[in-house]
């Protein structure tokens, strides 16, 4: 579901269905997209606009150095419109993780457990993600490694402040499978 999209249905008859391509290996392109709970379909073109437009907000937002709140607040303007495991999406949490704990607004001094899980969920999401996608973290293997890094961080955080089910041993886990990944690209530009 990298790329597949929310079915806002009508005015009439609201969906929350997902919006496919009909015919996902078609080299043309030209293909249809259809909901696969109600017979609306889209256009090729459509999604193309549709997320191009969306791809564009998000390279601005992502340039103009946002806080973790503004990529907050974005990922719930996209909601009603993209799969969670959509691209865009990748993109912007794959960012925010990285704020998470070291931005000036939002150190782990104040970050709350629950915002604390919050960072270690993007992270498992994001590595779920990556093992359909890259499973040997071969094509995006920083992206990869930061997550990794960025979860032992939070791991780490959440063992300092003794909370339950946390440990050293989890953090240093997580930095090793980071340390492996970015061995590998050591020879990289």
């Amino acid at each position: 579901n990298f790329s597949t999209l929310r079915c806002i249905g009508t005015d009439e008859i609201p969906c929350n269905g997902l919006q496919l391509p009909t015919n996902p290996t078609s080299i043309n392109g030209l293909n249809e997209w259809a909901c696969n709970k109600c017979p609306i379909k889209v256009s090729y073109d459509n999604v193309n606009m549709i997320t191009g437009r969306m791809n564009e907000e998000t390279e601005n937002i992502l340039a103009s150095q946002p806080t973790p709140s503004e990529l907050e607040e974005f990922i719930e303007k996209l909601n009603p419109f993209l799969h969670p495991n959509h691209h865009i999406f990748f993109n912007i949490k794959h960012t925010l993780l990285q704020l998470y704990g070291s931005h000036k607004d939002m150190p782990y001094e104040k970050m709350s457990e629950k915002m604390l899980h919050n960072k270690l969920k993007i992270c498992d999401d994001l590595l779920s993600i990556v093992k359909v996608l890259d499973p040997l973290s071969i094509r995006i293997a920083f992206y990869v490694a930061i997550i990794y890094f960025e979860k032992s961080q939070c791991i780490l955080e959440m063992q300092m402040r003794k909370i339950e089910g946390f440990d050293l041993k989890q953090a240093m886990n997580e930095l090793e499978k980071a340390k492996y990944i970015i061995a590998s690209e050591e020879d990289s530009p």
